[in-house]
């Protein structure tokens, strides 16, 4: 077995002693009848830092998955891997070699995984696992400890996944991806989601470890490439990859419109306090009929939490303070059927078995029962419901796919639709563009300012003032769990 470097060394350059060459030679695959990737050649070679480019649907995640081995090719020997040793095919003893950190992992830990401690998510990486489920030694602790020290994440050991911030949860992972001291390092839109602070501290951190082992970064937008990587690869959206999907321009009306409120959310005076830390401190908050809300806010600020509030997920602290919803109609379960929320932890839920094996058509239909899966038998008027929103969205030509077939961004759009099926009286949407390419992102704008000129409010979370639909008129920011700025958009 090669011979570890320890975390705690100064490497000035690639390590030479263990180099690793991965050769892919018109590699395709297909999963069903589906083509996911389609004669794409590719070489990692060290020290060669790469970004691979491409429009949702085009193979990006997939490639990586190739590379790491955590997927075969339809042809065995189009996939090489070269090192010290010689050469060989499969992925056998090498995958400890190289290390991946991707939007579904992060989906994973902001939902089913979101129990497990810092510590424990980086020592699980150690047995390529996503749970820690055996004792470990205590230099392996040690140097999980040292790698959470070096990404600037030690104070997160002893804290849950599901309560940290999004770029805290990104550190954590960058951390368990170098505590193997890994020769190649996957980055599958690793920087997506985080606010500005946070993407120059993760900038930095690739700065640092682009010394010490090779970098291939996938990226949707241009700022989250770091300045080192010199090189790009672009992935076509036919061809070299699986179709792209494009926003639909059908029409959909709802069948239920919204009634009339004098308010849809009230809170007074609510704190929230998540694994015994004080995540919201005395938010009071109104939304009104025709508000259109956008909430901003560093990560950490409570932003993600200030959505479950008014979903219903967490409750005022010692039940002091008060939620209410639309207009004091809206109490236990009959509230909850009323809103739909496009978030990560949900987004995660549906990238897990079973549910990533369910169609697309499924997924939308388990909206109409409020359901994660679809465990009921649907009318033949629900299904034509769901399609009509499927046509709406532009995804009628995969609703018979599985999820698992589809890119992180087309699956995000597929719970858009899912969210807006069962006509809600109000879509909480968390960082909806997280995963979406360029088009993608434009063309979801202007579906959602579709949405809410039908009257479905809506009140989206961002990090980027770009990303927001012109149909928002009301914008709140959160700083450090408190509610610090309210005001109109300009």
């Amino acid at each position: 077995m090669a011979r570890r470097i320890s975390l705690a060394t100064a490497v000035d350059s690639v390590n030479h002693e263990r180099m690793l060459r991965i050769q892919l030679d018109s590699v395709s695959v297909t999963r069903g009848d589906i083509r996911l990737l389609d004669g794409v050649s590719f070489r990692v070679e060290p020290g060669r830092h790469v970004a691979l480019l491409g429009p949702n649907g085009a193979g990006k995640t997939t490639l990586l998955r190739v590379l790491r081995g955590d997927m075969p090719p339809d042809r065995v020997e189009s996939r090489q891997y070269e090192t010290e040793a010689g050469t060989q095919s499969d992925p056998l003893g090498l995958r400890e070699r190289m290390a991946m950190v991707s939007g579904d992992m992060q989906d994973f830990y902001e939902g089913p995984g979101s129990h497990a401690l810092g510590l424990d998510i980086v020592l699980a990486g150690f047995f390529d696992t996503p749970l820690l489920y055996e004792p470990v030694s205590d230099a392996l602790r040690h140097r999980a400890q040292e790698s959470l020290r070096l990404m600037d994440a030690a104070g997160l050991a002893r804290v849950r996944a599901g309560a940290m911030s999004t770029g805290q949860l990104r550190r954590v992972l960058m951390a368990r991806a170098m505590a193997g001291d890994p020769e190649v390092l996957l980055l599958d839109e690793c920087l997506d989601g985080l606010d500005a602070a946070s993407r120059e501290t993760a900038l930095s951190l690739l700065e640092r470890v682009a010394d010490r082992c090779t970098l291939v970064v996938t990226a949707h937008r241009k700022e989250d490439i770091p300045d080192f990587v010199a090189e790009t690869v672009r992935l076509g959206a036919k061809g070299q990859g699986s179709e792209a999907v494009p926003m639909g321009s059908g029409e959909y009306a709802t069948v239920h419109p919204v009634p009339q409120m004098d308010y849809i959310v009230r809170i007074r005076d609510a704190d929230v306090v998540v694994g015994g830390h004080r995540v919201l401190n005395r938010v009071n908050f109104t939304m009104l009929p025709g508000e259109n809300w956008a909430v901003f806010g560093d990560n950490g600020a409570g932003k993600s939490t200030f959505l479950r509030l008014i979903l219903g997920d967490v409750a005022p602290y010692a039940d002091e303070g008060s939620v209410e919803r639309f207009g004091g109609a809206g109490t236990g379960e009959a509230h909850r059927r009323r809103m739909a929320v496009v978030s990560p932890e949900l987004h995660g839920l549906f990238a897990q078995h079973p549910h990533c094996r369910d169609t697309v058509l499924e997924t939308v239909l388990s909206g109409f029962f409020g359901t994660v899966g679809l465990y009921e038998t649907p009318s033949a008027d629900d299904e034509r419901r769901a399609r009509s929103v499927l046509a709406f969205a532009g995804l009628e030509a995969v609703a018979d796919r599985r999820m698992e077939t589809l890119s992180h961004g087309q699956r995000r759009r597929v719970l858009l639709a899912r969210a807006v099926a069962g006509e809600p009286w109000l879509l909480l949407l968390d960082e909806p563009m997280s995963g979406l390419d360029v088009a993608s992102r434009a063309a979801m704008r202007e579906t959602l300012n579709l949405f809410a000129r039908q009257g479905v409010p809506l009140l989206m979370v961002s990090h980027r003032q770009e990303d927001i639909p012109a149909v928002v008129n009301r914008r709140l920011t959160l700083h450090d769990g408190r509610i610090i700025d309210t005001g109109g958009v300009a």
